[in-house]
């Protein structure tokens, strides 16, 4: 659902794969041809393009901040590229950051940041009963001299002198419904959403994705044919 920067409504289909560090995210909406997509495939991500040379907000996003798919940060525990599972290789800085109240529960927060840096700022919310993940929030704030030196960064809102005020982009992952699948207790909804506040191109997109059918032991180059 897009709900600023326009606004709009769409039901289609999502598809989460992964394998080692490998990981796809590719959401079909309108047709095949259509689809929304962001992969990595173990030395670099791609990002799809609704048309040739142009980007969506939500296609910008993953454009310019590749190291949330590189780093396996996105879809959780339902992917199998989550650092957490191996940290010896991501080589992430890890801090504990105390407890957070949210919507009535007490949550543990880590705070990520990747091995070769950068100025987003991530934390991971865990239950504590459970030690489940539950929650991830990325944030960062882009001043009009600092956006070109992102990586990707002519997709996000374009620095003007008239521009006074930075551009602030957060995403939000939430997971809920912990059903077990083959040994795993895996979430079973997967909430995303993103918000970009600027001056110039504001958005504010929620997907929903109700997961029904989990597969395991394919092979991931035959699943993402066709990207």
């Amino acid at each position: 659902m897009v709900r600023e920067g326009g606004t709009g409504e769409a039901q289609g289909q999502v598809l989460l794969a992964s394998e080692g560090e490998k990981n796809l995210t590719k959401l079909n909406f309108d047709s095949e041809q259509n689809a929304t997509w962001f992969k990595f495939d173990g030395s670099k991500t791609t990002v799809s393009q609704f048309r040739p040379g142009r980007r969506t907000s939500l296609e910008n996003f993953f454009a310019s901040f590749e190291v949330l798919t590189k780093e396996g940060l996105v879809g959780g525990t339902l992917s199998e590229a989550w650092p957490l599972l191996n940290v010896t290789t991501k080589n992430p800085k890890l801090e504990y950051g105390g407890t957070k109240d949210l919507d009535g529960k007490k949550l543990i927060t880590v705070k990520y940041a990747p091995h070769k840096g950068g100025d987003m700022k991530i934390t991971l919310f865990f239950e504590p009963e459970t030690f489940r993940h539950v929650r991830t929030e990325y944030s960062q704030t882009i001043y009009a001299t600092d956006q070109q030196r992102i990586p990707g960064g002519r997709g996000l809102p374009a620095p003007t002198e008239s521009r006074a005020t930075p551009t602030r982009i957060t995403a939000v992952e939430e997971f809920t419904d912990f059903k077990e699948e083959q040994g795993l207790n895996l979430p079973h909804t997967y909430k995303f959403e993103l918000s970009i506040q600027s001056d110039i191109k504001p958005a504010l997109i929620n997907w929903t994705f109700d997961l029904s059918e989990f597969k395991f032991n394919s092979a991931f180059d035959q699943i993402q044919v066709g990207i």
